[in-house]
């Protein structure tokens, strides 16, 4: 698994010397959990850029057939009709790099409207060329894109959570399979390690009205000595729900090794047009096999987009690591 001392490097440089008190508490609207899921493995030797550009070609021509076997493998997983779900008709496969690591993307497959928890699914593998990383096939599950105002109401965000870590975790583990088999002659003088699994799950908490600062949005996940307001009995409470930590929080750090947490700043659009910087608040911590990266934001943005945006920040950032 991952050393995490860069990560608490980040963390601790990270933290804020704030001098703001506040008693405000957020009117939470309704919540956006998005769920990224990656099998992690790393190939003996490593691989080589040719390698990877062949593997994306393989994968472009078969995408006309292989797209139907991506939207059934979904649909099973997620338990609905095969007529629930859709692959996105405007996407292509693309081949791309993301510094270093060449990553294919895939178009992404969306629930219809009457299905239950509705989500969108995008798949993607990071396959990386660097000596002392992991290539990553990832799953990424949220709340459909398009359909007006995005979330689910705070009191089901246990269910839409473990609906859709099970259907991240399960995508990309088929998604590597799929990856494997179909691009089995172009890896077949390359041995897998298993380097278990990484889960970032961000929860977007939307902020109904505009009675707030940023200094009230900051100090609702912050406290005075900057680390993680937990006075704050609220941010607490969906902390707990989102890790499914049943003791004080206080406590993580001290009941499990290597165990810290972060926050990553995201800039944001409001609903005025301007610009601003928010922050979601993670806790970082190795479970059995798992890296697990969880955590939660206010989201006072214009679309809702918070949760995807930060989620995305934060896997890059983790995934440059390990």
């Amino acid at each position: 698994m991952a050393s995490s001392s860069t990560l608490t490097e980040y963390a601790v440089n990270a933290a804020p010397t704030r001098t703001i008190q506040t008693r405000w508490q957020p009117e939470i609207s309704r919540v956006v959990p998005v769920v990224r899921w990656a099998v992690l493995v790393r190939h003996e030797p490593r691989l080589e850029e040719s390698i990877t550009a062949r593997i994306a070609a393989i994968l472009r021509d078969l995408w006309p057939e292989w797209k139907e076997r991506y939207r059934a493998a979904v649909a099973e997983r997620a338990d609905l009709p095969l007529t629930q779900g859709s692959v996105d008709g405007v996407e292509v496969v693309r081949f791309r790099k993301d510094g270093k690591t060449p990553m294919i993307d895939f178009p992404r497959v969306q629930s219809g409207e009457s299905a239950f928890d509705p989500f969108d699914v995008r798949l993607c593998a990071a396959l990386c060329i660097e000596e002392s990383y992991s290539s990553k096939f990832w799953a990424r599950v949220g709340p459909p894109f398009g359909r007006g105002t995005r979330g689910f109401s705070v009191q089901n965000l246990p269910q839409v959570l473990r609906r859709y870590r099970s259907l991240a975790k399960s995508c990309s583990e088929w998604f590597h399979d799929e990856i494997v088999r179909i691009a089995g002659d172009a890896l077949s003088d390359r041995r897998e390690q298993d380097e278990g699994a990484l889960e970032v799950t961000t929860v977007g908490l939307y902020v109904q009205g505009e009675q707030h600062t940023d200094d009230d949005l900051e100090a609702w996940l912050i406290g005075d000595d900057g680390q993680p307001n937990f006075a704050n009995e609220q941010l607490c409470r969906f902390m707990k729900e989102v890790t499914g930590i049943d003791y004080d929080l206080r406590e993580v750090e001290k009941r499990e090794k290597n165990a810290f947490w972060m926050s990553m700043p995201m800039a944001v659009q409001l609903k005025n047009g301007d610009l601003a910087s928010r922050k979601a608040l993670y806790l970082v911590r190795p479970v059995d096999n798992l890296v697990q990266v969880v955590g939660v934001g206010l989201d006072d943005s214009r679309s809702g987009d918070f949760a995807s945006e930060v989620a995305l920040k934060v896997s890059r950032f983790v995934a440059n690591r390990i």
